[in-house]
């Protein structure tokens, strides 16, 4: 943020190169790292940030940024979308806002040069993000407890709501008064809003200053007649967040709601909870429209937009076969690349995933022939660097020496290209222990510094040295790249410029 900050967008829109050249916006290098090209260290960025936005392990833990948070239904793992994440309600001053500002503006980057961003975003903020309008069923999908709990009871009755009570079902349960908490997602204070119906509550694209935002807001209502109990005053757009996790009742207003108060005031509480990370949202609607235009992004549907900017979680092993190329010394029906293809149809999608970064430097793929066919993404399946025969056997001394040398040998991925090279293995499980390896460490982007042959004679000597190995390689990995220590710069522009 820092390096890039000042940069006008305008620099942050390349176009696209002719001929084989990578389409990046910025070059990245990475400290203390040995890498060469410039598309693999570009998804890397990209890929690292999209970790880094959704790092959350926990109360007492805090992660590097708090942008994003888990929703409550991932939190509490309830309800539908359990491994999303949302803007923080609370991050409300001038320097967050303008941190999901860049957050949306390397969206917008990421969209434009076809780089996939592995960020697990609530649906709603996508439709947020388009203008469409939110209803109850949205906030049932970042939280059910509160609509399940709450909302849908006092709700009217009828055949699409039989959990509403009546005013005798609601003196029986509650007494006069129903404690309902004022509370946003991440249980800080919610403002009520005016206005809405149990049916639609729309939002509203608009652009405002950032210092605008700021201001107390105009339609802030407090109700006549309801009492409001505040234990404690807290600005939240300033102060840090409580644990999201908490069951205590510090910090927390409530409002003591009476059965005539409930057409009124349940509307206003769903409007109010929809539009908790309006401001944030917002930010990131101007980061994303100074590098997409603003009449593109009014034809995409929230699917689609998503779609673009961070891809789909599953890898179709499929659809990738039908995107791969093989070098010209590869036979496509050769035993050990028969045994890599079933091999990742066994594999679970986490390791599919971690096989895709391992070799593209991003854990996500199109998820249509469409898109892998307009920004020609492929995997090359290269020849192994130990000389073997086209059917992947030898003959001979010489022959046994190098199959011994490939079964000893790690899979090698050129990550700005997209190409992997597989040796080729005596047998199916040697093939997947190695390919598991390789999975499960992290490497980082100078893999190549364990041993000029990539052979496991100094690193691994049986399967539980492997695993042994694994663990200390991705503890030393992660640390390294999760120092931040990267170099970035706008990409020069070519002599078309940028449009």
């Amino acid at each position: 943020f820092r390096q890039l900050k000042d940069v006008k967008p305008s620099r942050l829109r390349p176009a696209q190169p002719r001929g084989t050249s990578p389409h990046v916006a910025l070059n990245v290098a990475f400290e203390g790292e040995q890498v060469l090209g410039q598309a693999g260290p570009y998804r890397a960025f990209f890929s690292d940030i999209s970790r880094e936005l959704q790092q959350y392990h926990g109360p007492g833990d805090p992660y590097p940024l708090a942008l994003f948070m888990p929703t409550p239904n991932n939190l509490h793992k309830i309800g539908e979308d359990r491994d999303r994440y949302m803007p923080h309600p609370s991050m409300q001053s001038v320097q967050h806002l303008e941190l999901y500002e860049f957050v949306g503006r390397l969206m917008g980057v990421a969209m434009r040069t076809h780089i996939i961003m592995a960020l697990d975003l609530s649906p709603v903020v996508w439709k947020q993000l388009t203008g469409e309008e939110l209803g109850l069923e949205d906030l049932r999908r970042i939280d059910e407890t509160l609509v399940k709990n709450v909302l849908e009871p006092l709700l009217p009755g009828g055949a699409s709501n039989p959990h509403a009570l009546d005013r005798k079902a609601f003196m029986q349960q509650h007494g006069e008064y129903l404690t309902v908490p004022l509370t946003r997602s991440d249980h800080s204070p919610l403002v009520m809003l005016p206005g809405g119906n149990e049916r639609s509550y729309s939002w509203h694209r608009r652009r405002r200053r950032v210092g605008d935002k700021l201001k107390k807001e105009s339609n802030a209502l407090e109700v006549p007649g309801l009492q409001y109990y505040t234990s404690a005053t807290q600005d939240s757009s300033t102060s840090a967040p409580s644990s999201l996790n908490s069951n205590s009742n510090s910090d927390k207003s409530v409002i003591k709601m009476r059965f005539d108060d409930r057409e009124r005031l349940v509307p206003m509480l769903i409007r109010s909870r929809l539009q908790e990370t309006r401001l944030q949202v917002e930010a990131m609607q101007r980061g994303l429209g100074s590098i997409i235009p603003e009449q593109l992004m009014s034809l995409l549907t929230p699917e689609e937009l998503e779609q673009k900017i961070c891809g789909t979680r599953d890898i179709d092993v499929e659809l990738l076969k039908r995107h791969t190329e093989y070098g010209p010394d590869v036979d496509p029906n050769a035993p050990h690349i028969r045994y890599l293809w079933k091999i990742l149809r066994e594999f679970s999608q986490h390791q599919l995933r971690r096989f895709v970064k391992f070799a593209y430097a991003q854990e996500r793929l199109p998820s249509t022939d469409e898109g892998f066919n307009y920004p020609k993404i492929r995997m090359l399946v290269k020849s192994s660097r130990y000389a073997s025969s086209r059917n992947g056997s030898s003959d001979g001394k010489q022959g046994g020496r190098r199959a011994r040398q490939q079964d000893d040998a790690l899979p090698h991925a050129d990550t700005c290209f997209f190409n992997i090279e597989i040796p080729a293995y005596s047998s199916e499980e040697i093939m997947r222990q190695r390919l598991t390896t390789v999975v499960d460490m992290d490497w980082g982007m100078s893999g190549d510094d364990i041993g000029v042959d990539h052979t496991l004679t100094s690193m691994l000597s049986a399967p539980v040295s492997a695993a042994a190995a694994s663990s200390q390689q991705r503890q030393t990995s992660q640390r390294t790249r999760g120092s931040g220590n990267r170099t970035l710069a706008p990409q020069t522009p070519n002599r078309n410029g940028s449009n």
